[in-house]
C-alpha cells in the first residue's frame, strides 16, 4: 500500500542503485554514480557561493566510494570526477540550488578525470556539463534534498531506496529492506552525526 507523505517530510534522498555494483566491481568495467545535491531558496535569491552544495555532493560520493571493493580482492578502485556543475533555476514561488557530481569508479586503469573547481569558480553557476545527465541510467543515483523554506523548520528525513530489478522471482524481500535501511543509516550519520536515529515509518513498494 502506498501511503501518503506527510507534509513534514521535506528534506532526505532518493536513491537508486543496479545491482552489479552492489557487488565487487568487475576489472575492465567503468561504473558511474551521480550525486545530486539541492536546496530550496527563496524566489529570485542569489547564493554568494555552491561551495557548501558542491562540497555535500563530493561528501557523499567520497564515502560512497570508500565502501568500493574490487573482484577477487585486487584492492580498491580507482575513482574519478567524471563530470560535475552547479546551479541555480528558478521554480513556483521559489529557486532551487544544486550541485551535482558524477564519480566514475574502475579496478585498472582510469581517465584522469576533473580536477576539485576553486573558490572563485564555485562563485557562480556552471551548468554545462549537465546536459543529458537525465537520459542515462546510472550505476547509482542519490538525490539528496532539502525544500524547507528554513533549517529551523521541523523535518523529517526521509530515505527512498531504490534496486533495479531483472526479475521479481526469487526476490528476497527481507535482504532488500535491510540494504534499504543500511543506506538510511548511512546517510543519517552524514547528515545528522550528533543525533541518534529513530525510524519512523518503512514500507516497500514493487513496481513494474
Amino acid at each position: 500500500m502506498n501511503l501518503p507523505v506527510p507534509p513534514d517530510f521535506q528534506r532526505g534522498l532518493i536513491y537508486t542503485v543496479h545491482p552489479r555494483i552492489l557487488a565487487p566491481l568487475v576489472p575492465g568495467d567503468e561504473y558511474h554514480i551521480l550525486v545530486s545535491t539541492k536546496i530550496r531558496i527563496p524566489a529570485h535569491a542569489q547564493l554568494p557561493s555552491y561551495e557548501p552544495l558542491y562540497r555535500r555532493a563530493r561528501l557523499l560520493a567520497r564515502r560512497r566510494a570508500e565502501e568500493l571493493t574490487c573482484e577477487n580482492g585486487s584492492g580498491p578502485p580507482h575513482t574519478w570526477i567524471a563530470s560535475h556543475g552547479w546551479f541555480r533555476i528558478d521554480v513556483t514561488d521559489a529557486g532551487l540550488a544544486g550541485a551535482v557530481v558524477v564519480l566514475g569508479a574502475a579496478c585498472g586503469a582510469s581517465p584522469p578525470g576533473r580536477d576539485e573547481p576553486t573558490a572563485e569558480a564555485l562563485c557562480s553557476p556552471y551548468p554545462s556539463e549537465m546536459t543529458g545527465l537525465r537520459d542515462v541510467e546510472w550505476d547509482e543515483f542519490y538525490n539528496d534534498f532539502d525544500m524547507r523554506t528554513s533549517v529551523d523548520e521541523a523535518s523529517r528525513l526521509t530515505v527512498s531506496y531504490g534496486e533495479y530489478l531483472v526479475a521479481r522471482e526469487g526476490l528476497d524481500v527481507d535482504a532488500l529492506m535491510a540494504r534499504a535501511l543500511r543506506r538510511a543509516q548511512w546517510y543519517f550519520d552524514l547528515t545528522e552525526p550528533n543525533v541518534d536515529m529513530t525510524l519512523v515509518r518503512q514500507e516497500c513498494i514493487l513496481r513494474p
